[in-house]
């Protein structure tokens, strides 16, 4: 058996192949496929995902063409994908320049409406306040004239509530034999004693 002198340099390169995975392009290529851009996640954030991962695809000469391509497709905003598609011939940095604006000019409007809402509601605080404060004015007006009807003696059965709820609508007086009140309110009784 012969043995070689290797430096240590050789050994290195070959103890780091040995150990180094195998990748599997087909099954990197799948997962870089399926990328799609998560709700919270920003154009930048999007962008800086797909080109790590694109490293492992071994796309060589194809990378700006397959980055390009999962960009538009994972992309979630609908509106900025049509926008994306009508250009025949985009590259890959300028569809993430056209990305990063339209995201900048969502936010801007977003922040604007926003602003205008408040705006809004700050002026229409004044008249909705007075609202309330009258229907709460309503509202009490509503709930002592009740208590005024309910805490009167009703004519049913001497007690302090409203005669329409009252529960001697249904009961039989005992002077006169008819429905709808109790014998101390009984009209009937009180012509006899008279």
């Amino acid at each position: 058996m012969i043995h070689e002198k290797k430096s240590y340099k050789d050994l290195v390169n070959a103890l780091s192949e040995y150990f180094t995975p195998v990748e599997n392009i087909v099954s990197e290529r799948y997962q870089f496929r399926k990328l799609k851009q998560s709700s919270d996640q920003s154009i930048n954030d999007y962008i800086i995902s797909l080109k790590a991962k694109a490293q492992s695809c071994d796309y060589g000469s194809f990378l700006p063409d397959a980055l390009r391509d999962q960009f538009v497709a994972g992309i979630r905003d609908h509106e900025l994908r049509t926008r994306l598609l009508r250009e025949s011939r985009v590259k890959f940095a300028d569809a993430c320049e056209i990305a990063r604006s339209w995201e900048a000019a969502q936010q801007q409007n977003a922040a604007m409406v926003e602003k205008e809402m408040h705006a809004v509601a700050s002026v229409r605080k004044t008249p909705v306040q007075q609202q309330s404060k009258q229907l709460e004015r309503e509202y009490v007006y509503r709930r002592s004239s009740q208590e005024q009807k309910t805490s009167a003696e009703c004519h049913r059965c001497g007690r302090a509530h409203n005669p329409t709820t009252c529960p001697a609508k249904a009961w039989k007086c005992y002077v006169c034999g008819k429905m709808g009140h109790v014998s101390s309110k009984c009209r009937f009784a009180k012509k006899t004693y008279e």
